[in-house]
């Protein structure tokens, strides 16, 4: 039996009474009415304080013996189950714990120690078993009034062998400093942090139970600051990464989140976040359609956003205007770069002093230094917001910025993977001039008719989407791909019948649209006998389905 038995000896020898005595629990009271080792032990008749063994029965079996000298606990102190067999051992001094206490297993593994607690010294050694086992599942050591202190362990039982659980290192004034770790119960790795006087710092890795990394922080002085990544885990045990960047606190200031749902192929964004200027940040939000917008201001100047609100209207600006606002950015040297607006003009104007001035400003600012080929947080050109928002501009004005776009060779760099063809099969029933296709004309030649934006809709996907044939023909001449299949596997002239909304999909259809698409399937590998995706059956089969014999009869012209 793992206890000391010194203490009891001590006190009888300083105490005037015998230690022999023996107190049956009837004979005694507490004075403070209570039991436990602090109790200050009294004769009941006479209220004095008793020296020697106080014994629990209960019938006939002895359930507590509790060693007692001048009233105070001193000795063993020891409890027993209802069928006599040992519960714990406890050595104390004036009812102070000063040696190894000690708790046994119960029922039929009754005598196998469970944990002991060594007082001696200044320091409270904990170790913990395994009944079945008798082996070691927990160590640690604690500093009195502090807490632990050096290496606290920890074991799993796995087929009567220890297997790793957790480890744990603590400094000399009981905060964590160096590294901890937890393990699964095959051994495998779960988690490591480290800490340095109590504050977690560097990295921190949690994995999966097949050793595939979840997540990795970085702490600085106890807070989230610097590089973080997390993956999910699907059942099939494959994972994606999930989201990628940089925390400041529990803020993502540059990063980007991924689509974690299986029908976006893997690295679709979600959303991104990058710094801007002054120390501000933009977040992008990618959704079925299109990208939104929102921004963080950094600490921008009010003469920035000043130019910002005083160029937002006028297609013929006055030249007094102009003036006044030429003489302000030089004398506030102000960088028309970095001009950006409030989120209240997003939507109608762009963020950008590029894409959200007025026409009558544009040669002007130009000519101040403003980049014609800067770019809205998105991507969006000033090209793309005309088209878009043809109110703001002539079309003679997006017919020159379509060709000086083309003279300059720039690309589209637009998040969603747009170009200023795409905006214009996006956005035809706002274009108004009959010289539209004059402006087409010139756009298929600033990027790639094939390009294809965020969920792999390219230009022709858009213009046969929108049913406008002339620009779908255009698109065709000028080499688009007819196979080419968006993230809903249809391809361009699918979206002749298609109306799709993310994974929203519907069908519409006449014996018109059959004999056009058709017209421009020729040559091609389409067929309306072809199962469509998602339907899982061909066009002809869902005309027929729906009693349009037109519609299905036409189909027959062509395959």
């Amino acid at each position: 039996m793992r206890h000391l038995k010194t203490a009891i000896a001590l006190a009888c020898l300083t105490s005037l009474a015998g230690c022999s005595s023996e107190y049956d629990s009837s004979e005694i009271k507490t004075k403070d009415r209570s039991l436990h080792y602090t109790s200050e032990f009294l004769e009941k008749e006479s209220g004095d304080p008793i020296t020697g063994t106080v014994v629990f029965k209960r019938d006939e079996t002895v359930v507590k013996s509790i060693q007692v000298v001048d009233g105070k606990v001193t000795g063993e102190w020891i409890d027993y189950s209802n069928d006599g067999k040992l519960l714990r051992t406890a050595t104390l001094e004036n009812g102070v714990e000063v040696g190894v206490k000690t708790q046994y297993c119960e029922d039929e593994l009754s005598g196998q120690i469970r944990w002991t607690h060594d007082y001696s010294g200044d320091t409270i050694k904990q170790t913990t078993f395994d009944c079945k086992t008798g082996l070691l599942t927990e160590e640690s050591t604690k500093l009195k009034g502090v807490g632990f202190i050096g290496v606290s362990k920890a074991w799993h039982i796995v087929d009567g062998n220890q297997v790793p659980k957790s480890v744990e290192n603590y400094n000399a004034v009981g905060k964590k400093d160096g590294v901890s770790e937890i393990y699964f119960k095959d051994g495998q790795l779960h988690s490591s942090q480290t800490f340095k006087d109590g504050k977690q710092t560097g990295v921190a890795e949690e994995f999966f139970e097949d050793g595939k990394m979840y997540f990795s922080r970085t702490y600085i002085d106890g807070k989230q600051d610097g590089p973080y990544k997390e993956y999910v885990r699907y059942e099939d045990g494959t994972v994606r990464l999930k989201e990628e960047g940089i925390y400041k606190g529990y803020s993502m200031v540059e990063g980007k989140t991924y689509e974690t749902d299986t029908r976006y192929p893997e690295g679709t964004l979600e959303k991104h976040i990058f710094p801007i200027w002054d120390g501000g940040h933009a977040t992008l939000f990618f959704g079925p359609d299109k990208v939104g917008v929102n921004w963080t201001e950094g600490e921008a100047s009010t003469r920035e956003r000043m130019v910002m609100t005083k160029v937002l209207d006028g297609q013929d600006a006055l030249q007094s205007d102009i003036d006044n606002i030429a003489y302000l950015i030089k004398t506030t040297q102000v960088d028309l770069n970095k001009v950006y607006g409030e989120g209240r003009y997003v939507m109608q104007y762009g963020d950008h002093l590029i894409t959200a001035m007025a026409e009558g400003y544009y040669d002007p600012m130009i000519s101040m230094g403003l980049d014609p080929q800067s770019t809205d947080f998105d991507g969006t050109t000033r090209l793309m917001m005309c088209i878009q928002n043809e109110r703001r501009c002539s079309f003679d004005h997006m017919m020159r910025l379509a060709n000086e776009t083309l003279a300059a060779g720039a690309k589209s760099k637009h998040a969603y993977g747009e170009t200023a063809a795409s905006f214009f099969c996006k956005n035809l029933d706002r274009i108004r001039s009959d010289k539209k296709y004059d402006l087409f004309t010139v756009l298929l030649k600033l990027d790639d008719v094939n390009k294809a934006n965020f969920t792999g809709q390219t230009p022709l996907h858009q213009c046969m989407g929108q049913k406008d044939l002339t620009a779908a023909k255009m698109l065709i001449a000028a080499g688009a791909d007819l196979t080419a299949k968006n993230y809903g596997g249809f391809t361009p002239l699918d979206m002749g019948f298609v109306q799709q909304h993310g994974f929203n999909v519907q069908l519409k259809w006449s014996p018109d649209r059959v004999k056009a698409v058709g017209e421009m399937a020729k040559g091609s590998s389409f067929s309306f006998n072809a199962p469509v995706p998602v339907y899982k059956k061909s066009l002809k089969d869902i005309f027929l389905e729906n009693g349009d014999a037109a519609s299905a009869q036409a189909t027959e012209a062509f395959n």
